[in-house]
């Protein structure tokens, strides 16, 4: 078993850094909130156990 490497984030800074990794990609405000609210969601989606999630973004 693998020893837990992870540190204990508060929800507000993980969204704050992929704000800010997102705004390093581009300087298209719509762009940056959604490579952000993508990345968001794929990190909840793996925190909550989920294999698959369906994204907003997607019909």
């Amino acid at each position: 078993m693998r020893p837990k490497t992870r540190k204990p984030q508060r929800l507000g800074e993980l969204i704050a850094a992929a704000f800010d990794t997102a705004s390093r990609h581009t300087s298209n405000p719509r762009e940056v909130t959604r490579l952000a609210t993508w990345v968001i969601e794929q990190m909840l989606s793996g925190a909550s156990g989920n294999d698959r999630i369906r994204l907003s973004h997607q019909r």
